[in-house]
């Protein structure tokens, strides 16, 4: 007589399968296939969807949770394996570089957990994360990498990452940033600290807007319009325009 459906078997006992345990057996073996595919596609997914990327720590040495890398080369390339590079987003982090890594020339990623030297981690390339900035002036509102630095970013009026959160004042200190395009205030406006000839530098008083108060903050910057043997005096004001490929300020125009 056949067995019952899905009734277990005892070790000797004849195996019969009645029709309605193997269809069970089939709908089974379906579902568990499905769930690991739609598990599978949703890691994908997720992990595109939030910004976060795998890395492997290529840098000089270990980098802590919440630590900074550049993101290199992918770790497989697509000719050495198209169906892994398309399964996942897997990077070089390497130390980061302003000539290879910053607002102008690449990109840079927040580990969300410590990796030693060589070792695999997670990484924030885009979207909110917790990380430490090294607050240069108190009216900075974005940062950017600093060069050899896997601790912090630092604070900048201009930058890819947009501080949405800090405790205040100055110096390494915990917030919480928005990584994506670079943005921000390019172009400021200030006063001379000293004179400015043609193709020499100078500080200029930051000022808050375009006829604001001085906000105590100097920055050099480097002349980029006068004609040989010009010059502006001290306490000219000037508008200095930032250049990120160049990682420079430069004077661009006198306010008459």
């Amino acid at each position: 007589m056949p067995g019952q459906p899905l009734e277990k078997v005892r070790p000797g006992q004849p195996l019969t399968v009645p029709a309605a345990s193997w269809n069970a057996f089939v709908d089974a073996t379906r579902w568990v296939r499905a769930q690991q595919s739609s598990i599978m596609s949703e890691a994908r997914n997720k992990g595109r969807q939030t910004g976060l990327i795998t890395v492997r720590n290529s840098s000089t040495g270990d980098v802590p949770w919440y630590g900074v890398v550049g993101i290199g080369a992918p770790i497989i390339a697509a000719d050495d394996s198209l169906i892994e590079f398309r399964n996942r987003i897997a990077c070089e982090g390497n130390t980061p570089d302003v000539w290879t890594h910053s607002a102008a020339f690449g990109a840079f990623g927040i580990l969300i957990e410590p990796a030693a030297k060589g070792a695999f981690a997670r990484a924030v390339v885009s979207g909110g994360v917790q990380c430490k900035v090294d607050r240069i002036h108190e009216t900075h509102a974005y940062a950017d990498i600093a060069d050899g630095e896997t601790e912090y970013l630092e604070s900048s009026h201009f930058g890819p990452a947009r501080i949405i959160s800090h405790p205040g004042g100055t110096g390494p200190q915990w917030s919480v940033v928005d990584l994506g395009t670079a943005a921000g205030s390019r172009s400021l406006m200030g006063t001379l600290d000293e004179d400015l000839t043609a193709g020499s530098t100078a500080d200029v008083r930051v000022r808050a807007g375009s006829s604001g108060s001085v906000t105590g903050e100097l920055i050099e910057c480097y002349d980029r319009f006068l004609a040989s043997g010009d010059q502006l005096d001290e306490d000219d004001d000037v508008e200095i325009t930032y250049y990120p490929e160049l990682h420079k300020w430069y004077a661009t125009a006198a306010k008459c």
